[in-house]
């Protein structure tokens, strides 16, 4: 997908932008209800964070291009990012004080390391994505390559390692429900691509 801007519509902003202001003001008034307050706004700007996501990940791989479909991703990807740049505010800066050092003693190193590159990789894209509206093949590459990652680790840190430790049957669901609506536009793309060449 190579995004055009020119036609953003202050409709389309207020709809993704509401959405995400809606979101992000629940999970935090929510975390202020609970005992462990940083917690769990680290917790749940986390789940906003998926949330937003999936439909960005969903019109980037589904078929059929057009603006509005370009513009609606554009949205939901910046404001996903959005959201997870608030989660990273409160649990690096604040819980882990902006120290590396303590982020990697708590994470560990691979963990860590891969929080890292994604968190950098992410803010790197959403400036090319708006800096370049022609961008070149590389860069039309790493976009796709980001976004799987993301939907990968968001799969692996919901569905696996929830399953495996027993935890939070809620964050469990969210993520197959992620991974199916993800696998479900593949499909629709593939199915798409199939009848395309049929003809």
């Amino acid at each position: 997908m190579t995004p055009t801007f020119k036609n953003l519509s202050w409709q389309e902003l207020l709809n993704t932008g509401a959405l995400f202001l809606a979101l992000m003001a629940f999970a935090l008034l929510l975390a202020e209800q609970t005992e462990r307050v940083l917690f769990y706004k680290i917790l749940y700007t986390a789940r906003t964070t998926m949330i937003l996501f999936t439909p960005a990940m969903c019109l980037y791989v589904l078929p059929q291009q057009s603006q509005k479909k370009q513009n609606y991703w554009l949205l939901f990807w910046t404001f996903s990012f959005l959201s997870y740049a608030i989660h990273i505010y409160y649990s690096f800066f604040v819980f882990f004080h902006g120290s590396l050092a303590e982020f990697f003693a708590d994470q560990g190193v691979a963990v860590a390391t891969i929080n890292l590159i994604i968190t950098m990789w992410w803010a790197f894209e959403i400036v090319a994505v708006w800096a370049l509206s022609s961008p070149a093949k590389w860069l039309r590459l790493q976009r796709a390559a980001i976004q799987i990652i993301i939907a990968v680790t968001f799969f692996a840190s919901t569905v696996i390692l929830h399953s495996v430790d027993n935890k939070e049957p809620f964050v469990i669901v969210l993520g197959a429900l992620q991974a199916a609506a993800i696998l479900a536009c593949v499909a629709i793309r593939i199915t798409a691509r199939k009848r395309q060449f049929a003809l």
